[in-house]
């Protein structure tokens, strides 16, 4: 078993410059902000009370945190209007659960941060004065509120806290918070679920929140449903019990009744026969591919940012030369791009790529990443390994880190993958409501067991398709969604879990 690697950043709703808090530049970072700050706090105490002069660094610190990590800028004393415009309407509001009153501090303490930074010669020369940027923060008071009333600028999780908060739960209280999600999980509705988790608002719900309150349906010690990253339609319990019964539902409704022909699970071509047409194979999957080409831009080493990944420079470099179609996504880190993060994860994780603080270099690696010309039969054993290692992280990781449920629907849906045609799945679970297509529990209702199932194995095909290891495409009228995989990329995800199980029996 590969020794396990940090290689991706936590991709649940934190405000931390990285992942690695114990890394020397974020150390440094640290202490430079503290001291930074503390200096700020004893400015202001003789113009306001020893907890406000408090509270207004507190607000700052994590406007420098954010900045730092999403929009890759640490310097503290740096600000420019565009970096005060995205942070405080579009990064906080998706980062961070912020009651009105908080939104309403953070401009002036942020100006009263700049105004500070001005007085004692510190300001950045190239960012904005004190005054330009009083100006700035003005202008921008209501457009914060907006932007932070708007529940389409927050993640689904961030709609749901933020609901918590108006009935007075204590995001930083775990077991008020559990008692929360638990009341989300078995007290509601699918519907109310979909209102609350897209709009943050829930009007008269079937069964009101009650503090304190804990349902039957989940034990002491069982976990939420609550996937802070996922773009999920539909989340649901994940109690043991519940997860336990699933495997016995029978073969899943969504995917084809019918068995794979044994024809489709043999591999196209055989390696040791013909090595140079099974490395041709391998070459087409779009995780090798673009390993391939992120070795070729790496070079001799690159800089990267506090969180690991590479600058935005490189990264909008790679997405224009990769022909990737980013939507109207707007960019602030590597982290959001999922072809170049499924492949810079696999080249971590087998050392072909080795970080420091500051720096990617070329490493050593598991096998020799020689080129397809070269060495076919060893490019087949490099590519092998990527998706090996990337397939083991991701069930490692985990889906609330971006990485896998793992569940058997979903290597029962990858075996499809490969059929001619691919898997065509329903998009949303709406789409097969309004076909009639999920399963009804005792009472006639959708049973969300099956809708569980169905959306933790779409999330899953989703997460493999957008690092590499499948390819999907959507129908003309969006409502369907097609995958297409490999005999090789099936095999290499088997052994993985095999792998993962017996390292899990070991433990």
């Amino acid at each position: 078993m590969p020794k396990k690697r940090r290689t991706r950043r936590d991709h649940r709703e934190q405000t931390g410059p990285g992942p690695d808090r114990h890394s020397t530049g974020t150390r440094r970072w640290e202490r430079d902000v503290e001291a930074l700050l503390a200096q700020f706090v004893l400015s202001r105490r003789d113009a306001v009370s020893v907890a406000t002069a408090d509270s207004e660094a507190s607000h700052v610190e994590q406007l420098l945190r954010l900045k730092a990590e999403q929009l890759e800028s640490p310097d503290p004393t740096y600000w420019t209007g565009e970096l005060i415009e995205v942070l405080l309407t579009e990064v906080a509001p998706r980062k961070v659960v912020q009651p009105r009153e908080m939104v309403m501090a953070q401009g002036p303490a942020l100006g009263q941060f700049l105004g500070f930074l001005q007085e004692t010669g510190r300001r950045h020369p190239d960012g904005l004065t004190a005054d330009d940027a009083q100006e700035l923060l003005a202008e921008l008071e209501f457009t914060t509120l907006e932007a932070a009333d708007d529940p389409s600028r927050r993640t689904f999780s961030g709609n749901i806290l933020t609901y918590a908060q108006t009935l007075g739960v204590e995001l930083d209280d775990a077991e008020t918070l559990e008692g929360f999600m638990t009341w989300y999980n078995t007290e509601l509705t699918v519907v109310e679920r979909h209102e609350l988790s897209d709009t943050g608002q829930l009007r008269n719900p079937s069964r009101p929140y009650i503090p304190g309150a804990r349902s039957p349906a989940l034990g002491a010690g069982s976990g939420s449903a609550f996937f802070s990253h996922a773009p999920a339609p539909e989340p649901v319990s994940t109690d043991p019990a519940a997860s336990a019964g699933a495997e016995a539902l029978g073969w899943p409704w969504f995917l084809p009744q019918d068995g794979l022909s044994r024809s489709a699970l043999e591999s196209s071509v055989d390696v040791d026969e013909d090595p140079v047409g099974a490395a041709a194979v391998y070459a087409e999957i779009p995780l090798v591919r673009g390993a391939v080409r992120l070795l070729e831009h790496v070079g001799e080493g690159r800089r990267i940012t506090s969180t690991g990944a590479l600058r935005m420079a490189d990264v909008r470099a790679l997405v224009e030369a990769w022909q990737l179609d980013l939507g109207e996504q707007k960019l602030t880190t590597m982290w959001q791009v999922g072809p170049i993060v499924g492949p810079w994860n696999a080249l971590v994780s087998g050392g072909w790529l080795e970080l420091s603080s500051t720096r990617v270099t070329p490493g050593q690696g598991l096998t020799p990443a020689v080129p397809q010309t070269e060495d076919p039969a060893a490019f087949v054993r490099f590519s092998r390994a990527l998706l090996m290692l990337l397939i083991l992280d991701t069930l490692q990781q985990g889906p609330e880190e971006g990485g896998l449920f793992g569940g058997p629907d979903t290597f029962a849906a990858l075996m499809h993958t490969i059929s001619p045609g691919g898997l065509a799945l329903p998009a949303t679970i709406r789409v097969a409501l309004d076909r009639d297509l999920v399963p009804a529990d005792l009472g006639g209702d959708p049973d969300m067991d099956e809708i569980q199932r169905y959306w933790q194995t779409g999330r899953d095909l989703a997460a493999l398709a957008t690092y590499g290891l499948l390819v999907r495409e959507a129908s003309p009228d969006g409502n369907d969604l097609r995958f297409h995989g490999t005999v090789e990329v099936i095999v290499e995800a088997f052994g993985a879990l095999e792998m993962q199980e017996e390292y899990e029996g070991l433990g």
